[in-house]
């Protein structure tokens, strides 16, 4: 009799309606809206249309596709006042592509979640959270790269300062980075802005042979720590002069792809850049992107007029 009485009083509440699926026409525009949004905010001039967002002469249109829809409806375990409420949820997964003047420039695929009380709430969070993650990570790369300030504008108003690295004739603007790990907190990633640089000028080995026209892309994919052999290429934490302190090989595996391609040895990255290091035996995962282009005058310093 219990069971059926909690079973009673967990469907006596009348279910809000549920809210329509996203759809990919709705991802693109909130994609576009929200890279509009970031330029703007780094006092660029940007028109967001549909799925295209318009930063100069320039057109950045994004197509979608939602590879996963989920919902769970809130529910309540128990009676009255001592009744438990447990929030609804959205689970979103989708395939972003981008293209800048035409030219396909990068596809990755997110996922993200929400909860609340409201799934209407939950759904309109869930998306606007994936598109201004999306943004963050990929999008600033983009912005920089298309204004070609090699001041990189748009990651600085995000609150990582980074300068645009020669590489050749082209250069190479870095996005967010995105660090993943058991004990690892991800608000790290903010403090990681000169760990981002010493990656950006050790590109050289990746960008050799690419076209001066139009944009390319980078992506590193980096698994550090987590145990086991330090393979072809480990790393060494900071070295401390604490003579009680063991300094120990760091295993560093992954991979780099150019324009979606694996190119080269990770390897060639271990010496060269200040890695974020994992608390203890803990793995830590750092994917990065950079986009590679031609620069510009915009951050050039003027000579003095006589």
């Amino acid at each position: 009799m219990l069971l059926l009485s909690l079973l009673i009083a967990c469907g006596g509440e009348r279910a809000l309606p549920e809210p329509p699926p996203i759809e990919p026409g709705e991802v693109a525009s909130a994609a576009a809206t929200t890279l509009c949004s970031a330029a703007t905010q780094a006092g660029l001039a940007c028109a967001a249309a549909g799925p295209v967002a318009k930063l100069g002469e320039h057109k950045l249109e994004l197509s979608a596709t939602v590879s996963s829809y989920i919902t769970m409806a809130p529910s309540s375990f128990g009676r009255g006042e001592e009744a438990q409420q447990f929030p609804g949820e959205i689970q979103l997964g989708v395939e972003l592509a981008l293209a800048v003047d035409g030219a396909p420039l990068l596809t990755v695929e997110q996922a993200h979640s929400a909860s609340d009380g409201d799934l209407a709430v939950a759904r309109a969070t869930v998306l606007d959270e994936l598109v201004q993650r999306w943004t963050v990570t990929h999008g600033s790369a983009v912005l920089d790269a298309v204004v070609g300030d090699t001041a990189a504008p748009v990651l600085d108003s995000l609150g990582m300062k980074t300068q645009a690295s020669a590489q050749g004739d082209l250069f190479a603007w870095a996005g967010y980075p995105v660090l993943r790990g058991r004990g690892f907190d991800p608000k790290t990633a903010s403090k990681m802005g000169a760990s981002v640089q010493s990656m950006l000028d050790s590109l050289g080995p990746y960008t050799q042979g690419l076209s001066p026209d139009g944009l390319h892309t980078v992506q590193v994919l980096a698994r550090l720590g987590g145990g086991g052999s330090p393979g072809p290429c480990g790393i060494l934490p900071p070295v401390s002069m604490n003579p009680d302190v063991t300094t120990t090989i760091v295993p560093l595996a992954g991979q780099v792809l150019v324009d979606g391609v694996v190119s080269g040895d990770i390897c060639s990255l271990s010496e060269p850049v200040a890695w974020a290091l994992p608390p203890g035996s803990n793995a830590l995962e750092w994917d990065q992107l950079f986009v590679i282009g031609p620069g510009s005058q915009v951050a050039a310093v003027e000579e003095p007029t006589e």
